[in-house]
């Protein structure tokens, strides 16, 4: 007979979308999300190619933002960082009940910035 295995719980899915697009200097992340139900703020995460995730910044939440939805954090790229790489982001949170979760990943793919002629 087969001992039943605990499964480990998580977070609801309280980010509802997640978008990110490059700009000339930075990656902007943007996404929706139940702020009231996430206990502290947002983990950013980014994953170069197949590499590993690595948290690269936190979008804290202030009492008075609990009704706020829209979420957004610029993760600056040197030109070098941009020479062709595909780049995954992802958010991470914690809910009021001590559950992590997480957003789906989102990809951009970085170019290297076009020469001034």
């Amino acid at each position: 007979m087969r001992t039943p295995v605990a499964k480990p719980k998580f977070a609801a899915a309280l980010v509802t979308s997640i978008a990110a697009s490059m700009n000339e200097k930075a990656v902007q992340i943007q996404w929706t999300a139940q702020a009231e139900d996430v206990s502290e703020g947002f983990e950013v995460y980014r994953m170069v190619d197949q590499g590993i995730w690595e948290e690269i910044g936190f979008v804290s939440i202030a009492q008075d933002d609990e009704d706020r939805t829209e979420f957004s954090f610029s993760d600056n790229v040197t030109p070098m960082d941009r020479s062709r790489h595909t780049v995954y982001y992802r958010v991470g949170y914690d809910d009021k009940e001590g559950l992590h979760g997480w957003s789906q990943a989102t990809v951009v793919r970085l170019t290297a910035p076009k020469k001034a002629e």
